[in-house]
């Protein structure tokens, strides 16, 4: 008599929606810590806004209302955060700005230093990923 190895069908199958299912309980963390990381991205990044911002002060009492007018180089390439200066108007020096469309409905967020050097996030609900 012949002896087959292998899968069967239906044991392939059964194995795939496991492995489905597994995913469908592990996609949401993942995607939390992905966004977590591009936070701290730029949460390094405003935090070196912030100092060149406080050595911009230093020399013109005043704080600088144009990132191109800062001492620091930019990432070339900004790929999830768009970064500003905020002007003398508020106490915020710095902001990150993300889009993101990862999701079913785009989401924008802005994520701001002080010059205490506290971040802070425009939308409360986000206030997981500082």
């Amino acid at each position: 008599m012949l002896q087959r190895k292998g899968f069967t069908l239906l044991e392939l199958i059964i194995v795939i929606v496991v492995i489905g299912i597994l995913i469908s309980f592990v996609w949401p963390k993942y995607t939390i810590v992905v966004e977590k990381s591009r936070v701290t991205e730029a949460k390094n990044m405003l935090s070196a806004i912030r100092h060149s911002q406080i050595r911009y002060y230093a020399a013109y009492y005043t704080y600088a209302t144009n990132i191109n007018s800062l001492d620091i180089l930019r990432p070339i390439l900004q790929r999830y955060f768009t970064y500003l200066t905020v002007g003398a108007t508020s106490s915020r020096v710095g902001r990150a700005t993300r889009t993101t469309t990862e999701r079913v409905i785009p989401v924008t967020y802005i994520v701001y230093i002080d010059e205490n050097g506290n971040f802070s996030i425009n939308d409360s609900s986000l206030d997981y990923l500082l």
